[in-house]
């Protein structure tokens, strides 16, 4: 299973990385879920916005480039948000709310997806 890791610290963000890669997964993304676990996400590609409809908890987002730079990142998005559209992403990982924060993960960093 893929592992989502940040560059500069080596440090694993989430050992467990679901894909959400066709039109079906990447709709359904997280909702109808009751939460995601610490050390989980859904990595959704293609993708330059999200939204939390129907969603049950709180979540963390960090928007990708091609190079796996970050452009964007939404800290605890409330259920029924929608983000920005950003033209630069090309993929987002949805992580347990408070990853971002824990790993101090901000625009510009690069993150590694094994």
């Amino acid at each position: 299973m893929p592992q989502l890791i940040h560059t500069e610290t080596g440090a694993i963000i989430a050992e467990h990385l679901e894909l959400a890669h066709n039109p079906i997964t990447r709709l359904k993304g997280l909702m109808f879920r009751s939460g995601l676990p610490k050390g989980h996400g859904l990595w959704i590609k293609p993708c330059n916005s999200i939204h939390s409809c129907f969603m049950k908890f709180e979540f963390d987002a960090v928007f990708l480039d091609k190079a796996f730079k970050v452009v964007h990142c939404e800290h605890a998005m409330k259920p029924w948000r929608a983000s920005p559209l950003l033209w630069e992403a090309h993929s987002v990982v949805e992580l347990a709310s408070g990853t971002l924060k824990k790993h101090a993960i901000q625009t510009g960093h690069s993150l590694t997806i094994t």
